[in-house]
């Protein structure tokens, strides 16, 4: 890895650092609806892993029953997450240095605070493939461990 490389990273964690601070009650609040809904600490965690998108999750738990309709949670995350192609085709104009899997990879980790931080960095500078990951991994592992976090801990609790 290049010293350039290791900047850019560095560069992404810190323009997330911030907003790190908002998602911790929010992936806190989802783990104890999680936990009020039934799931195991493993599902909440699957769930926060595999979805990713904190609006979609929050209607499941709302729609959830037991078994779950798949046609009326996939309806309503649609619905909610309608805005993902519009900021994905904001910030892929942006992306010349991404390659095409790079491109893909990176939508499948677009959140809300992860454009806003993308769209303002491209302003003044180049968005790379490492800023991007610097930017949204930690976003990434903080919205999945704290959603288990409180779910474990609810769990624990008498």
């Amino acid at each position: 890895m290049t010293s350039a490389t290791r900047l850019d990273m560095r560069q992404g964690l810190q323009s997330i650092l911030p907003l790190l601070v908002a998602v911790v009650p929010i992936g806190l609040v989802f783990g104890a609806v999680a936990a009020t809904k039934g799931l195991s600490a493993l599902e909440a965690m699957l769930m926060s892993a595999l979805v990713f998108a904190g609006g979609s999750q929050f209607v499941a738990m709302d729609l959830w029953t037991h078994p779950a309709s798949i046609a009326a949670l996939g309806t309503a995350a649609l619905l909610v997450n309608i805005r993902h192609v519009l900021m994905g085709a904001s910030i892929s104009r942006h992306m010349t240095e991404f390659s095409r899997r790079q491109k893909v990879m990176s939508m499948l980790f677009l959140a809300d605070e992860i454009w806003a931080v993308a769209e303002f960095r491209a302003r003044g500078h180049r968005l790379t493939p490492a800023w991007f990951f610097g930017a949204a991994l930690p976003f990434y592992l903080a919205w999945v461990l704290l959603g288990l976090c409180l779910e474990r801990w609810s769990e624990i609790r008498p």
